[in-house]
Formats: C-alpha cells, structure tokens, sequence
C-alpha cells in the first residue's frame, strides 16, 4: 500500500535520527576503546616505519590504547592503500598516506581505489627533504660538475632511482626537465640495494629523503650534493641548498607524509585522531626526535581541511607533468 504524504514524511524524519556512517553515538563517544593499525606501504627499518612507530608510540599514550603499525609492501605503498580503503571505516584501520597514493593511477593504472574518494584526510605528519647524493668512489664533487659531464655525454651519469612514482623517482625526472639533461636510469626496487650500489661505484647518483640517507653520510660512505629545500639542513648544514646553486625553487620537492582514514569513518573520530595527532607532535621530545632523523614535524595550524587540501594541489600538479612528460610507461 503506497504511503501517504504524512506518513512518508515520517519514514524519512525516523531515517534521519539513525547514525550517520554506521556508527552509534556510544560508540564515537567512547573512540577509541580497542588497538589502532596503522598500515604502513614500506618495509619494516625504513623512513615511513620509523616515523609511524615513532608517532605511534606517543598516540598509543594519548589515547590509552596500543597503536599498532602493520607494513604491507609492494608497488611504492599503493598495495597497502588498496587494501586499506577496503577496511571499515570505523577509526581503528588508518594509513599513512604519501605521494606515490596521489598519483598512482597516472603511473599504475591498476589500483582500484582513489585517494580523495576512498579516505578522509586526518592531517599531515611530517615533510622529508630531498638530497642529490654521489658515492664516495666516482669523481663528481659539485652539481655543476655533474651537469657539466651529463651535458657533455648524456646518460653517462647513472642514477639509481626508487620504484615508479616515488619521491626521488618523480624528482629525477623533475630535475632533467628543469636542468635540460639525460641521466641514465638504473631503477631498484629497495634503498638498500641502490645505497650498496652507490657505495660501491656501480651507479653515480641518487635522488634520497634526507631521514634514509642520513645514516649513510654520518658514516662517510656517500657525499651529498645538494638539498632541496628553502634552507639548509640542522642535521647537515654544510649541504648547500639548490637555490644557492642557482636551480630552479620548483625542484624543491620534498617527501610528506600523512594520515588518513577509510571513508565513512565519522567525522567526530576524525576530529579526535586529528586532535591526537597534534598534540604528539607538538611534543617536544617528539619533535627533537624526529628531526635528528631528518623529519620535519608537521606545523600549525594541521587541520584534516588542510591536509586535504595538500593531496588535492599534489594530485593536480603531479597529473599536469605527468601528462605533459607523456605516458605513464615514460616514467618507468
């Protein structure tokens, strides 16, 4: 029998008192009342899994439950991503979120989830500056020798790069764009293998977050050439950076990385994760801890709007070069 007016008027205003995002009031209210996971893209040891274990750590203290980090690796953390979207959007399965997540259709092709469409932003963690690094056996002492040599041959210089739509992967072209020359590309899959190769003479440069190859430089074993970033370096001042160098300010590309949350996580436990998260970093034990690795804590105001905002101007600046650099195999 077809309802009245009224009485659909009333299905409807019933309908509207349910919960929104499958949640019950109770239920938001007590967030969180069981372990987090944060699904990490990388391998256990390596930048991103040391900063989320770092951050972890203090938010397990915040909100009296264990936060624990999950690594699922493969394809530069867009496994990770695709899996992660298809978790319930409950505040208890979070990512961290960085660039290769932005642009992977552009790479890929074959993932089937969308950053913007399949999780809410949280808020960022931290940003990683870019270093152009030689090893200690090749010859290369400046960037102007390195562009002088590529000029004179190029492909001789060879460049060890990380997989496809990664930071330094996209900086390396980014930078022959921008400097008019060809650098060989030896593509690895891990930044251990193409640290060692680096080390060993077998390649002759590298495009790395300063928090991966720090350790490598306390040590001796590479030379950095530049930093791209605005100002040097506190961890490691003697690196000029590239606009003392006279390159363009647009190479100044760094690694960030930042949490998110599966669509239909509500939005009062997006605000109380975006509260959590900012009142870790701005800890001061947190914060010296993370910059000591080469992290750069994320700044105020860090709202789950702003960060949003960050991977929506990523996605449409990244898709533009991507396109005008021609197909996505190009890349690779």
């Amino acid at each position: 029998m077809p309802l009245s007016r009224s009485g659909l008027c009333a299905v409807l205003a019933a309908g509207s008192a349910i919960p929104m995002y499958g949640a019950s009031r109770e239920a938001i209210a007590a967030y969180p009342d069981q372990p987090i996971k944060i699904v990490v893209g990388f391998a256990a040891g390596s930048g991103s899994d040391i900063l989320t274990r770092l951050l972890g750590k203090e938010m397990a203290k915040d909100f009296g439950q264990a936060v624990i980090v999950e690594n699922r690796t493969g394809s530069a953390s867009n496994i990770a991503a695709r899996d992660a979207a298809q978790s319930k959007g409950d505040g208890y399965t979070l990512l961290l979120a960085t660039r290769p997540n932005v642009i992977h259709r552009s790479v890929y092709g074959t993932f089937r989830y969308n950053l913007q469409e399949d999780f809410r932003p949280i808020g960022l963690v931290a940003r990683i500056p870019t270093v152009l690094l030689t090893g200690r056996r090749t010859e290369l002492k400046s960037v102007d020798e390195l562009l002088r040599r590529a000029r004179e041959a190029p492909e001789a210089i060879k460049c060890a790069t990380p997989p496809a739509g990664t930071t330094g992967h996209l900086i390396w072209r980014l930078f022959q764009m921008k400097t008019s020359v060809s650098l060989l590309q030896v593509p690895y899959r891990s930044p251990d293998a193409a640290f060692g190769d680096l080390i060993g003479g077998r390649v002759d440069s590298l495009f790395s977050p300063i928090a991966v190859a720090n350790p490598y430089l306390q040590s001796g074993s590479v030379r950095a050439l530049a930093v791209f970033s605005r100002e040097r370096l506190s961890i490691a001042p003697e690196i000029p950076t590239i606009r003392e160098l006279g390159l363009p300010a647009d190479l100044e590309v760094d690694t960030w990385y930042g949490l998110v949350a599966p669509e239909g996580t509500p939005p009062a436990v997006i605000e109380k994760l975006n509260k959590s998260l900012n009142t870790v970093l701005s800890m001061p034990s947190l914060q010296e801890a993370l910059l000591q690795r080469g992290f750069v804590p994320a700044s105020q105001p860090n709202t789950a709007a702003s960060f949003g905002d960050l991977i929506a101007s990523e996605s449409a600046m990244w898709g533009a070069l991507i396109e005008k650099w021609g197909t996505a195999a190009s890349l690779h």
